[in-house]
């Protein structure tokens, strides 16, 4: 049914797999559309308590399809920011716990896929960050607000200003993720957690994420669409347009400051 993902439902969980390794299961076009499908699916079945959401290989996600983003114009960014945000309002909608397990790389959109997440658990692999101001852009679904109210605006700032890769027991100390185990263990680690939330009355967890969820929610959505008009505006420069080329010819970016 996919060609970009790998669904199975294991009893009350259905494990959604980013399916393109070779790429480090960088986020494109397909991917988005077939994980929008794959979650409503399993977001409507009465039978799935849990979803969880995690990488093929060796990566959870390296961030969004680079080639692809280079083609888009700055009004193109926008629709491209405000459908990510939809799929991840998804996320927040849905009464079902929705767990982020991440090995590897978890970098730009895959970081800001993990941050919309109710819970993430890393493994020992694991590392973090929103690189994009190296390709002359910034974050633009959701990554950067969202990071501030997990992590605190000091810990944003710093990781956005410096475009800050960091790793998995950093990620815990700044309480971005709430677990961090050996790579071999992660699946283990995620399958407990989704066996306790089995156990539990599922009105009462849809609750709580409603709950949750509410605190904020408006600032939270005004940054969103701000950093969206803000990523477009970014998406007009001359810098982006190096930085993408640099990326793509794998040399280092020259900027202008255009």
């Amino acid at each position: 049914m996919f060609s970009s993902l790998i669904v199975e439902k294991k009893g009350t969980v259905a494990w959604i797999r980013l399916n393109r390794p070779a790429a480090a299961n960088a986020i494109n076009a397909q991917m988005r559309s077939e994980l929008a499908a794959a979650f409503s699916d399993a977001a409507q079945d009465p039978a799935v308590r849990s979803i969880v959401i995690r990488g093929e290989g060796k990566s959870f996600a390296a961030g969004s399809d680079v080639r692809e983003l280079s083609a888009l114009s700055p009004a193109q960014s926008v629709e491209l920011s405000e459908r990510i945000a939809r799929f991840h309002a998804q996320i927040a909608e849905t009464g079902k716990p929705v767990i982020a397990a991440i090995g590897g790389w978890c970098l730009g959109g895959g970081f800001e896929l993990a941050l919309a997440c109710d819970i993430r658990i890393a493994s020992q692999t694991a590392r973090f960050g929103l690189p994009e101001p190296t390709l002359g852009l910034i974050a633009g679904g959701g990554g950067i607000p969202r990071l501030a109210k997990l992590a605190g605006p000091g810990v944003a700032r710093h990781m956005c200003l410096t475009a800050e890769i960091i790793e998995a027991n950093q990620a815990l100390a700044r309480g971005i993720v709430t677990a961090v185990v050996p790579a071999d263990e992660l699946e283990t680690a995620v399958s407990r957690l989704t066996d306790r939330i089995a156990e539990l009355a599922p009105i009462a967890v849809a609750q709580i994420k409603r709950v949750l969820e509410s605190a904020g929610e408006a600032n939270l959505a005004g940054a969103i669409a701000a950093e969206a008009q803000a990523c477009a505006l970014c998406m007009a420069t001359d810098d982006y347009k190096e930085g993408t080329a640099a990326f793509l010819e794998k040399r280092k970016a020259q900027f202008s400051g255009y």
